[in-house]
């Protein structure tokens, strides 16, 4: 289902309450996600699970709800060599395929008997066809050269001829064990990345280029409920789409970096970086500290156009954007009623901070010459951008230590009738131009 979409709006007159009243100086500004569907799950790999305790356990999940076996079983492998897509290869030579076709052959002649178990007859089909394997499927493949003792008796004969080809056989199997150390020996560094507010962001995309170029291997790992959004900037950067997930929230997040076993995972959530440990690095991109000498910190106070989820009792699941007319109201209301100076720290009303002002204001607007700050190149026209002046210490070591690093704005705001399927539609097409823009 598609959430509902709220624009949210103020009025010009100077009593009415519906307002940005308050901005926030915040450890993670407001969470972004596209318009996406919420797509069904079935079962994920735990971590250090192997296949052979996976796919039984996975077809069994799949067939209580409602699949045939032979369906469960097609899912379940798909699930298992996507989970680990990255590691997946086919050039193994072709007389395994060959040698995995002629078990078939036998077994569709004189039937499989009590022979192999049905993670071999599907490893059979899977070589047969030069379908990609992960790397666990090689590993088990190179194993199988305990079973060589029985190899060389002829079909027919017990089951240890038949497995064997449909493992690959001799030539399938010795290519695993090459394969298996090519692998383990060439394998960079497993780093993810966060998308929104981070690997969205200039900042973050050289982050990204930097880390490939030095031969890590990269990930995209986010809490969206769909990966759609994020796989034109993973093209661009060279990263898989076999790399990038959405987990559809952060505690998910947290355990799929886990069981990927992550190195390093960088993001702008404060509570996710602490939850990973020695595993989290923080994102530092909120807001730059363009004078630290004069204590003067600047960036982006809001953004046209953007989606923004939300869920609260009233309206549920939904998002809400802000226009570029809306945008401008908000700024030049902000400013008449002298609000400059109204800033707390986490949008809590009993931290209020001394010592930090707003003293430059803008609206982007590329047609006059009004561009975006450096390290927001791409932002849509319409967007705020401020510059704040910190007298306050202790506020001004917390945002050096990183503690803050960006702006969220607070108010009141009116909520508009949620679009109809239609105006939907035309505004998330309306949404994905300004993004391209």
């Amino acid at each position: 289902m598609k959430l509902p979409i709220y624009e949210l709006k103020i009025n010009d007159a100077m009593t009415d309450e519906a307002e940005v009243n308050y901005v926030a100086l915040v450890d993670a500004p407001a969470i972004k996600k596209d318009f996406i569907a919420f797509k069904e799950e079935f079962i994920e790999p735990s971590k250090g699970e192997h296949e052979t305790d996976f796919i039984p356990r996975c077809i069994s999940y799949v067939v209580n709800e409602g699949k045939d076996t032979e369906q469960a079983t097609a899912i379940c492998y798909s699930i298992w060599e996507q989970h680990f897509a990255e590691d997946s290869y086919n050039d193994y030579p072709k007389k395994a395929s060959e040698n995995a076709q002629a078990a078939l052959n036998y077994a569709e002649k004189y039937g499989w008997g009590d022979c192999g178990t049905p993670v071999g007859k599907i490893r059979a089909n899977q070589l047969a066809k030069g379908e990609k394997i992960s790397r666990d499927t090689i590993a088990r493949m190179s194993a199988f050269e305990r079973h060589r003792q029985n190899s060389d008796k002829p079909l027919g004969d017990g089951c240890g001829r038949l497995m064997w080809l449909a493992w690959g056989g001799d030539e399938g199997i010795a290519w695993a064990s090459k394969k298996l150390e090519q692998i383990d020996k060439f394998a960079g560094t497993k780093i993810s990345i966060d998308y929104d507010d981070t690997l969205s962001t200039d900042r973050g995309k050289e982050l990204a280029k930097r880390l490939i170029a030095n031969g890590d291997v990269v990930y995209i790992i986010s809490a969206r409920q769909d990966k759609e959004g994020m796989l034109s900037v993973a093209k661009d950067l060279g990263i898989p789409e076999s790399r990038v997930y959405a987990t559809g929230s952060n505690k998910a997040k947290i355990e799929k970096i886990k069981s990927l076993d992550i190195t390093k995972h960088y993001d702008n959530n404060a509570d996710v970086v602490k939850e990973l440990g020695s595993k989290g690095e923080k994102f530092k991109m909120g807001f730059a500290i363009t004078n630290e000498d004069e204590h003067i910190i600047s960036g982006c106070l809001m953004e046209a156009d953007l989606p923004i989820y939300r869920n609260n009792e009233k309206f549920g699941e939904h998002y809400v954007v802000f226009s570029a007319d809306t945008i401008k109201q908000i700024a030049i209301k902000f400013a008449k009623k002298h609000y400059q100076s109204n800033v707390n720290l986490m949008h809590d009303a009993n931290k209020v901070v001394d010592g930090c002002t707003m003293f430059e204001s803008f609206i982007v607007d590329k047609s006059r010459g009004i561009m975006p700050m450096q390290g927001f190149e791409g932002i849509a026209d319409g967007s705020w951008f401020g510059s704040f002046y910190v007298e306050n210490p202790k506020v001004w070591e917390q945002i050096k230590s990183g503690e803050l690093k960006g702006f969220s704005v607070e108010g009141m705001f009116d909520y508009e009738i949620p679009l109809d399927s239609d105006q939907q539609k035309l505004k998330e097409i309306e949404l994905l131009l300004n993004s391209l823009s």
